[in-house]
């Protein structure tokens, strides 16, 4: 099983086979990306504002980066944008 069936196997018995079915129904062909948000974010934007409070609370890039399964250079990203 490669690692694509293994995931829609995972999705599938997370969701049910019923709404398994539903979705593949209305999205067919559609390569969608399930984002891995982690402290309970709804929204990237929520994510990034959480980085730079820590980063403006002293926090370590270093460490912020491992927190959130970032790169270094992703975090300096977040902190020169303005959203």
């Amino acid at each position: 099983m490669n690692k694509n069936e293994l995931a829609l196997n995972t999705l599938k018995s997370i969701i049910g086979a019923s709404l398994y079915a539903e979705v593949c129904d209305k999205m067919p062909g559609i390569d969608i990306h399930i984002p891995a948000f982690r402290g309970g974010f709804v929204t990237i934007k929520e994510r990034n504002q959480a980085i730079r409070r820590e980063i403006y609370n002293n926090g370590e890039i270093p460490e912020v980066a491992e927190k959130y399964r970032l790169s270094q250079a992703q975090i300096y990203k977040i902190l020169e944008s303005r959203d």
